[in-house]
């Protein structure tokens, strides 16, 4: 039994220095650090982080890094239209637009301009949302809490424009492949430790909630996947409990900004129409952009427990003005 507790909690802290290695990608972007400077970050030897991220993504920690910033470059170049390539190579740090544009298509088989021009965003199929399904879920828009009416195409959505302040992130890591807007097992189960966490260290407050984030963004476009965070968010005031937290949770900060928030209560299997809706349908005449920081789904209950199969969630798109 020593045994078998010994080698759970060796297993939980290099799952952990993975995911404080993975944090630290993230927060550097555009930089690429070196395994050399990750290693140093999370105080790991680099021969041995090596393995580590290896095993526990699936990726080396060069390739996580490179499509980090990949995955960055092709959700501007679809949604960023007033930004050029050029500008958005630059910003995502390649040092020229010659090394984008092979890193591009090496990964994608085809140039960063030929890709645009194909997935312009009115040229997309989320465009083509089922409009009956966007009926079923009818209502008015509303900005910022105040209503409007949206005639485009007829259909009708309920959106809110919310501002999210600013917290830190209780997290359950998951590594594979999971869908942008919908519900998983694993993923339930993790809410339900999380769950049982706030309950223990009495973390609830009107300010906490439960929240499932992509580390990409929510689109179907190619090499957008990542790590999935089942997540606790609690304001930052409740920062003197997080050293206290279990090692099998991770710890990261989460900027919070403005978000379209719609909603949803229905089977699992229509969120999937209801966010290309909201992206398809919404979004062009909203006067926003859609950021390229993660999407999130608020969850509220598990529908796997629930009698009806009912997914009770707010799927959250982050936004940004126009520059």
């Amino acid at each position: 039994m020593l045994m078998n507790s010994t080698l759970e909690s060796t297993q939980l802290q290099q799952t952990a220095a993975v995911n404080r290695a993975v944090d630290y990608i993230e927060s550097r972007f555009p930089a690429t650090p070196t395994l050399n400077e990750v290693a140093a970050a999370v105080s790991v030897s680099p021969y041995h982080l090596h393995r580590l991220f290896k095993a526990v993504t699936g990726e080396t920690l060069h390739g996580f890094a490179s499509r980090v910033k990949l995955q960055r470059a092709i959700h501007r170049l679809v949604y960023w239209s007033s930004a050029s390539a050029t500008e958005i190579a630059y910003d995502c740090g390649y040092s020229s637009m010659a090394v984008f544009s092979r890193a591009f298509k090496g990964a994608a088989g085809v140039s960063p301009s030929d890709f645009r021009a194909a997935h312009a965003l009115q040229n997309s199929k989320i465009c083509k949302a089922d409009s009956s399904l966007s009926q079923r879920y009818s209502g008015l828009w509303t900005y910022n809490g105040e209503s409007g009416e949206h005639k485009g195409n007829g259909r009708r959505l309920k959106v809110a424009v919310r501002e999210f302040a600013p917290a830190h992130l209780i997290y359950i890591r998951h590594y594979g492949e999971y869908a942008a807007a919908q519900p998983h097992p694993v993923l339930q189960m993790s809410f339900a430790r999380l769950n049982r966490l706030a309950n223990a260290m009495e973390l609830w407050s009107s300010t906490a909630f439960l929240m499932g984030i992509a580390h990409g963004p929510w689109t179907r476009f190619p090499l957008q996947r990542g790590p999935c965070d089942a997540a606790l968010a609690v304001p930052a005031a409740a920062r003197e409990v997080l050293p206290r937290l279990p090692e099998e949770f991770g710890v990261r900060p989460w900027a919070g900004g403005t978000y379209a928030v719609v909603h949803f209560e229905g089977a699992p299997e229509d969120a999937d129409a209801v966010a290309d809706t909201l992206l398809g349908e919404w979004l062009p005449d909203s006067g926003y952009v859609y950021d390229d920081r993660p999407a999130a789904v608020v969850t509220y209950n598990n529908p796997y427990g629930d009698p009806e199969g009912r997914w009770v969630v707010d799927l959250c798109l982050p936004l940004r003005l126009p520059t």
